[in-house]
This record gives structure tokens, sequence and C-alpha cells, in this order.
């Protein structure tokens, strides 16, 4: 049994009275008709939150029965349900992640509550009450993937934050060279600009200057850039080549620990996002990120090809967008894409987050 609220911005001058009308409307024509009649009649979204009644509280007002709040009944609603004796309750966590906003980096607790957040999209996610360290015993919230274990945080230095020009002779030199095409195109770097969409020559840079500044700080990982992915995302399956050179590019990212992925889509719109492939002793996993708000459906589209071509239809059916952050305006998706690559590399290594490191470009 649940008591329903339906909180709403009040009208000026109001309080109580809409909140009442609605409540009894509700009783009349039942949950989801009367919260279409209610949005028909005023503006801002109506949210619907579930929260466990006080004791007694149904004899002093009866409910009707059968109207059960769910998210596939009204497709605007997002819908909360706190989850009783949930694992994670009196565990402590540390928030670790810049996607939570400087206000709430590096916060340390105990959680006292967790909360099943399922969006308008469907996407669901788990709310953490968390009761905070120190004389004051400030609560707050928190998505659960933002926050980790304490006795992993920051447990080594971080790597560099910038590429020691210096080292990068002989071979290593040559292979990048070669890779960005520079010596027959020596226009081939596009420096980045705001207002223009970042080219694909500039997102391999930006890769393979990751590599070079993570390839020897005890990973194992493998990134895939834009034209790499479309290769892999292609509907009629990987391509056959005579060499066997795609069987063998398969085989690789199978067997590697974490496979990047960087999305290109010609849309609309044009736009890049974020793929990562990880395996470990159960499996393997997927996590989709996209920097625009609602996500772009060509790009999932290319995302779930690349899994089904991989063997891995079975990841496709859950892949959603996890991130909580995004872009502020057209152009900054490929230079998301490269902060999310680094973040996840530093995070793996069991980095503590920088303060510096803003989630807006």
């Amino acid at each position: 049994m649940y008591t329903y609220y339906i909180t709403t911005p009040l009208a000026p001058g109001e309080p109580g009275k809409m909140t009442s009308k609605w409540q009894e409307k509700i009783k009349k024509v039942g949950l989801k008709t009367g919260v279409a009649e209610i949005m028909a009649g005023c503006g801002p979204v109506v949210v619907i939150k579930r929260k466990g009644k006080a004791k007694g509280f149904a004899k002093q007002r009866g409910r009707p029965k059968g109207h059960v709040a769910k998210p596939s009944c009204v497709s605007h609603i997002k819908v909360e349900e706190k989850i009783e004796n949930h694992e994670d309750i009196k565990k402590n966590i540390v928030v670790a992640s810049d996607e939570a906003g400087e206000d709430f980096l590096f916060r340390r607790g105990v959680v006292t509550g967790v909360t099943k957040v399922t969006e308008k999209n469907g996407f669901v996610w788990l709310k953490y009450g968390v009761m905070e360290e120190g004389a004051k015993a400030n609560q707050f919230f928190v998505n659960a993937q933002f926050c980790q274990d304490p006795s992993f945080f920051g447990t080594v230095p971080p790597a560099s934050f910038a590429l020691d020009w210096r080292k990068l002779r002989g071979p290593s030199l040559s292979s990048m060279i070669k890779a960005l095409n520079v010596h027959t195109n020596p226009d081939n770097l596009e420096l980045v600009q705001a207002g223009e969409l970042t080219e694909h020559s500039t997102i391999l840079a930006g890769i393979l200057e990751i590599q070079q500044r993570f390839q020897n700080q005890g990973l194992e990982f493998k990134i895939l850039g834009p034209q790499e992915c479309i290769n892999l995302g292609d509907p009629g399956g990987i391509p056959e080549d005579l060499g066997g050179e795609s069987e063998k590019c398969k085989k690789a990212i199978l067997a590697i620990r974490a496979c990047y992925f960087g999305i290109w889509s010609q849309g609309p719109p044009r736009h890049y996002t974020y793929l990562k492939l990880s395996r470990d002793e159960s499996g393997h996993l997927a996590d989709y990120k996209d920097s625009l708000s609602p996500a772009a459906p060509a790009n999932l589209i290319v995302a779930k090809t690349i899994l089904i071509n991989l063997g891995l239809s079975s990841l496709i059916d859950g892949l959603l967008a996890t991130n909580k952050c995004f872009q502020k305006g057209g152009w900054e998706c490929g230079i998301y894409f490269l902060k999310w690559l680094e973040h996840d590399l530093r995070m793996t290594r069991k980095e503590a987050p920088m303060i510096y490191v803003c989630t807006y470009i």
C-alpha cells in the first residue's frame, strides 16, 4: 500500500488550494484520468512520488483501490519508489564523479536510504540518501553511480595531464604521424573552435594523445575512433577482408578488458557519442553516454549495431545513456567523448577525481 502525493509549483497566493482540488479530482476520476486532466489545465510537469504511508492512515481516509502509478501508464511521469532493506544501506560511500557537480564532489557519509527512480523516458537509476560525516551531520541525496567505496578512493597518484613530446620519438612518433596522415595532408589537424563541430582527424589526435599518456599506466584498454566505428556499425555486418583483419579486430575487442568506441553518425544531427565495452569474470558490460538531451536516436542505433556485430546482442535491450551532464551548445559532443574517455581511464586507475575537472566545456 502506498500514499500518492502530487507535487508541482502552486499558484501565487493560493498555498494548498490547488493541491486539495487535485486530490479530490484523483479520488473521483482515478489516477490516470486525473493526472491527464491536471496536466491539461496547468503548464508545469506533474510528478507522482510513492511514499510509505503512516500507520493507521488507511483507516482515517479511505483510498480507491487499483490505482497504482506505473511508468507505462502516463509517459510523462517520473516515479520514485523507496526500497526498504537495500543491501547498500549503512554502506560508507564517497562521491567520486565530477558529474555529480562540484557541490557534491568528495562528500562522504553513510547511506541511510535507497530510492529507485524511473525517469519519464524509462531510464532507471538509484538515488542514495546519505548522512554526511562530521559534526553538522547534514543529509544529502546523490545518484548511486557517482559514488564509490572510500577504500578505493584515490589510491594512486594521478597520471600526467600533458604529453611529454620530448619522449615521443622513433616508432611512436612515426606511427602517430602515419595515423593522422599529416605527412601528405599538413592541414589535417583542425583546431577546436567554439561553435564548429570537431573534425574526425582532431578527435583521432585526441585519442592518440590519450593513448600515449596512459599506455604505460598498467591499464588494458583499446580505443576505436569514428572511422573504425563506422565499419563496426555497418547494418550489413562487419565487412570481411582477404587478410582476415576484421576478424582479428573483433577477437581483440572481445578479449580486452575495456574497449572505448567514439561513435559518429551523420544523423540528423551530426553527432559523436561514447560507448564502453568492458569485460570481467561475469561477462561483458556496456556503458553508453550521449551529451545531447534527449539522446540522439541515430547514434544509439549505431551503438546497438556494433554490439550485434560483435555477437553481444544480449546487451542492447537495456542500452540507454547513463550520463547526467549535457552539452550547452551544438558542437561540443566530440569534446565530451574525449572527456568521458579520460575520466573513465583515471577512475579505472583508482585516481581521486580532480576538483578543477569541470563538467561543463
